[in-house]
């Protein structure tokens, strides 16, 4: 092969990895359309420090039973926390759900896989202290949610994070691997490198599981034992880092997609 064949190969995949980076942080909007009509919902704005302006949905619940702050992965949006929400507006939790920045209805230009949801999260959780003073306050974050949850800080009494990933590092190799085979690990840097670039920050901020490790409100990790991108056993490592007492893992053959518990009274 001759080097001007190499450097056209090499250009092409350069190209390729670049359209991929593109296509991964691009904005995922969606109309929303009418809530849904078996929820008491009122529509709500909240304005975030990561720049946009968040919709949302809050549904009150019962007096001295607590809130709980729902957050959508990447890529998604509100609609599909709407069952949990139902579950729990059921048992008497007032909720909040809404859409990250560049997602859904809320406005933003990249996505940040957690960066600037970080954010969102601590704006959405302020929101919901301000209408809810007096109550205890729950999270549950699936995948880049639960990153934000965990990434933001959040003052939580308790947290549930689903299909959660480790650090951005990992989650890159591993959905290449899933994409590719075992190989295609090795490319990860051909992505890491463009989120400086593109989005303004260093990717090794993006560590959930060093921040899980040091929580100390009641836990629930869940994780999908056939899970590729966010594996089961990822998550065990800063579980084991926790208070023993303090958290807990749940887990299925499957990737969580919709979990039933067996609620509490209140929070």
């Amino acid at each position: 092969m001759s080097a001007l064949s190499l450097g056209c190969l090499l250009g092409l995949g350069l190209g390729a990895f670049y359209l991929v980076g593109t296509v991964a942080s691009a904005p995922a909007p969606e109309e929303i359309g009418p809530a849904p009509s078996d929820l008491s919902i009122e529509p709500v704005t909240i304005a975030s420090p990561s720049g946009s302006r968040l919709s949302g949905w809050f549904v009150a619940g019962r007096p001295r039973t607590g809130a709980v702050l729902l957050m959508h992965s990447l890529w998604a949006n509100r609609l599909d926390m709407v069952d949990r929400a139902r579950l729990l507006n059921e048992h008497g939790f007032a909720v909040l759900l809404f859409d990250f920045q560049a997602h859904g209805e809320s406005t933003g230009q990249r996505v940040t896989f957690g960066y600037l949801e970080a954010q969102d999260a601590r704006a959405a959780f302020g929101f919901l202290r301000r209408r809810m003073p007096a109550e205890r306050i729950g999270v549950i974050g699936l995948s880049m949610g639960g990153a934000a949850a965990v990434l933001g800080e959040l003052p939580a009494d308790a947290m549930v994070l689903e299909a959660v990933y480790a650090d951005f590092s990992k989650a890159v190799e591993n959905r290449l691997a899933f994409l590719l085979g075992a190989p295609g690990r090795y490319l990860a840097p051909m992505l890491t490198w463009q989120v400086q670039l593109r989005l303004g920050f260093d990717y090794k901020v993006l560590q959930p599981a060093e921040r899980i490790s040091k929580l100390r409100v009641p836990l629930l990790l869940i994780a999908g034992g056939d899970d590729g991108l966010a594996t089961l056993e990822e998550a065990k490592d800063p579980l084991c880092a926790c208070a023993p007492a303090q958290a807990a893992m749940g887990h299925s053959r499957r990737t969580p997609r919709r979990l039933s518990l067996p609620l509490p009274d209140r929070i």
